[in-house]
């Protein structure tokens, strides 16, 4: 048996005015005007010239105007806004990719949506349904050959779920190259207000914009340590379809979890 502990997040904001805000902040901070006007419009203008380097007093020369720490969604969609729309020199640190993630050396460009979230659990979700679409069809005239039933073959669909988020990973990394942002590949630390290290090395910048999101962590429960206790990072991963499943949580995400699970088959 097979044990997955997930526990439910906060919705997000994505409506015109919230995106409006955000861009009249970033405005403000690069030290260039964008007011919000109550309609959200996506424009697809060639990348503005960068400005040089910011200075503080008029002495210190910072490396960069903005660098953010964490390359998911967020850190890489306000990274390359920065970037393009107000002309800052932006860099991203994030962790290598792995479907996994760990603290300090696993992690990858997309973050948790894309990489061990929204992303793959829609895709299992997705392939769960088809099962009973296929039961569904008979009322519709469709029929198998009698005798024969749908048969999964789950290492053909996880491998076809590494395939696309491995896709998206790379999809990452060109908008942010199309962007004119620097990537640094690693575990990045603040040192001060206006320095980040990063693989031993230190940068300076104007504004730091720490974006690391969150992580899976098991309940520290008796038992949680057990073989076969696993977080949702594994449960997107597992190499086997678990016979017997136990989701310990009542979140969007346990419930959602437990219903692709009951769609494959397991109890």
């Amino acid at each position: 048996m097979t044990a997955v502990s997930a526990d439910s997040a906060a919705p997000r904001r994505r409506n015109g005015g919230f995106l409006a805000a955000a861009a009249s902040g970033l405005g403000a901070i690069f030290g260039r005007s964008s007011k919000p006007t109550g309609t959200t419009v996506v424009t697809c203008a060639p990348k503005r010239p960068r400005t040089p380097p910011l200075k503080s007093n008029g002495a210190h020369e910072y490396d960069f105007d903005l660098f953010t720490i964490g390359g998911g969604s967020g850190g890489v969609r306000g990274s390359r806004w920065a970037a393009t729309q107000y002309g800052a020199k932006v860099a991203v640190a994030e962790l290598p990719f792995q479907l996994v993630s760990s603290k300090f050396d696993a992690g990858g460009l997309g973050g948790t949506c894309v990489i061990r979230g929204c992303v793959p659990k829609k895709l299992l979700i997705y392939g769960s349904h088809f099962h009973e679409d296929i039961k569904d069809a008979e009322g519709y005239g469709w029929k198998l050959p009698a005798g024969t039933e749908p048969e999964l073959d789950w290492n053909k669909l996880i491998e076809a779920k590494n395939t696309e988020v491995t896709r998206l990973n790379g999809i990452y990394k060109r908008l942010l190259d199309g962007a004119g942002v620097d990537f640094y590949e690693g575990y990045a630390k603040v040192v001060d207000p206006h320095t980040v290290e990063i693989n031993g090395k230190r940068i300076s910048a104007r504004y730091i914009c720490v974006a690391t999101g969150s992580r899976a962590v098991k309940l520290p429960v008796p038992g949680c340590d057990l073989p076969g206790v696993v977080t949702s990072d594994e449960a997107l991963t597992l190499p086997a379809l678990p016979k017997k499943l136990v989701v310990v949580g009542g979140g969007y995400i346990a419930v959602e979890f437990a219903g692709y699970f009951h769609g494959y088959g397991t109890e």
